[in-house]
């Protein structure tokens, strides 16, 4: 009796609260469903991206790319690349529509499986696709073959390479997908970010936000209220800000904003600079030998993708802010890369101590970014008209 009174007890506590986590997580807009429109973006404007969950800042992404027309030029890759923008084109007198699909912690498998969803649908750039790996030296080796498992349900394991991989039937990989996607929207609905960011979401309060008008707004945000939100932990800064007003985001130091070409805004981001930020220990490295003909069948079969829709392709390494370091992640990707000579790579790892490419250990800058381009009309994997 005692122990099913400790169950109930514990049922009562909760149930409740496990409700509650639904129920915010439900408040919450999705952005593939209701996209933002981006092209719609003035000069001055941005979409605020503080306050949304990782899920949604995806989402973004991708209900970008499924409604808007296809750039010429589209990046695609994860963090990394984050202020990949269109002035780097310009720069270099290129002429071309460009839009970074940057997402999260996105690894080879998937972005081909993104590939290959757009191929399916119709909305590929029309001429360059640039692919972005994450430098094995950033994470030991993560994230470059290893699944971020962060894509929409829908699109996980659509690529070939994948059931051949596997061996997957289409039936066994459509149960495997829709048990991963029951783990992710499981996890995605009790996390602490969403729990909070769905409990303050106010539907007034808008995603566009206006530099024009920031320096009244500011000003007038400057108060008590943001010297409340300076005294908490940075994680919870932009829950409780978007809920007081938007333009203490007019502060560089708090926000992220998304300019129209999917880049974030790089404006007095840059940090003081510190190399070897990430220990490369080979006992917990994240890819071995073994990997090799595993990362170079991703990176074909991006190349093979291109080639069979008349677009070039180009797989950049970036580099890290580090010393020469020849760690194991880093041969066993330069081996890959010598079983898929078909690719054309830009590696520009040995670039690791030149501080104006940085803006943090693993970010470059909008310096890094032209040069990159520089190169690639150089190579004429794009025209500038």
């Amino acid at each position: 009796m005692t122990s099913r009174k400790y169950v109930l007890i514990f049922l009562a506590a909760v149930l409740p609260l496990c409700a509650l986590a639904i129920y915010a997580h439900l408040r919450l807009p999705d952005y593939r469903a209701h996209p933002l429109d981006l092209s719609a973006l003035k000069p001055q404007e941005f979409i605020l991206m503080n306050g949304m969950t990782r899920q949604q800042t995806g989402n973004v992404k991708i209900g970008h790319m499924e409604n808007a027309p296809p750039p010429a030029v589209g990046v695609f890759g994860n963090h990394q690349f984050r202020y990949f923008a269109e002035d780097a084109l310009k720069a270099n007198g290129i002429n071309k529509s460009f839009f970074n699909y940057w997402y999260a912690n996105l690894a080879l498998p998937d972005i081909l499986d993104l590939l290959t969803y757009l191929e399916q649908i119709g909305k590929l750039p029309s001429e360059l696709i640039i692919v972005q790996v994450t430098s094995p030296n950033n994470d030991n080796g993560r994230y470059i073959v290893e699944r971020s498992q962060e894509l929409p349900d829908d699109i996980v394991f659509l690529s070939e390479l994948h059931k051949k991989e596997t061996g997957d039937t289409s039936m066994f990989a459509e149960m495997q997908s829709l048990f991963q996607g029951a783990i992710n929207n499981f996890r995605t609905t009790f996390s602490y970010s969403s729990f909070l960011i769905g409990i303050f979401y106010d539907e007034k309060r808008g995603r566009i936000i206006s530099l024009d008008d920031c320096a009244e707004k500011h000003a007038r945000a400057s108060g008590v209220w943001s010297a409340i939100v300076n005294r908490l932990p940075q994680t919870m800064r932009p829950v409780l800000g978007m809920t007081i007003d938007n333009s203490m985001f007019c502060d560089s130091s708090y926000a992220e904003l998304m300019m129209k070409d999917g880049a974030l805004r790089s404006k007095d981001v840059r940090q003081v600079l510190k190399k070897n930020v990430n220990d490369l220990d080979p006992q917990k490295a994240r890819i071995s030998v073994l990997d090799a003909s595993r990362i170079a069948g991703y990176l074909s079969n991006i190349n093979d993708l291109a080639k069979r829709n008349g677009l070039e392709a180009a797989v950049v390494i970036p580099p890290v802010y580090e010393t020469a370091r020849f760690s194991v992640v880093d041969q066993v990707f330069t081996q890959a890369m010598k079983q898929a000579p078909g690719v054309a790579y830009i590696d520009d790892r040995k670039a690791h101590d030149v501080d104006a490419y940085f803006v943090n250990y693993d970010h470059p800058s909008s310096a890094y970014y032209k040069a990159l381009m520089a190169e690639l009309l150089k190579r004429g994997l794009v025209a500038s008209h």
